[in-house]
């Protein structure tokens, strides 16, 4: 895209501008998550914005999102399924 059609369309440019803007948005909400949120609250977080791609996400990608290790996220799903008698909140994850 040229920046002349950036000019000469008006709506294009805003489409872009709103577009870089909520990207920018989503970027610092998820830095201030990894940053204030325990790594079970990420995990909620996560499966409460995105709950369909529990099921086709592989869980190596799913703990690299939230920040840890896939080993660690192993063991952290095994305690919040110990915990809450096998049933996560999140649905169905094992």
């Amino acid at each position: 895209m040229s920046a002349t059609a950036i000019q000469e369309i008006p709506k294009l440019e805003r489409f872009f501008r709103i577009l870089a803007e909520n990207s920018l948005v989503a970027h610092q909400e998820r830095l201030m998550d990894n940053l204030s949120l325990t790594t079970e609250e990420r995990f909620e977080k996560f499966c409460s914005k995105y709950p369909t791609l529990i099921q086709k996400v592989p869980q190596k990608h799913i703990a690299s999102y939230i920040g840890v290790t896939p080993e660690f996220f192993s063991k952290m799903k095994m305690d919040l399924t110990e915990m809450s008698k096998g049933v996560l909140n999140c649905g169905t994850l094992l």
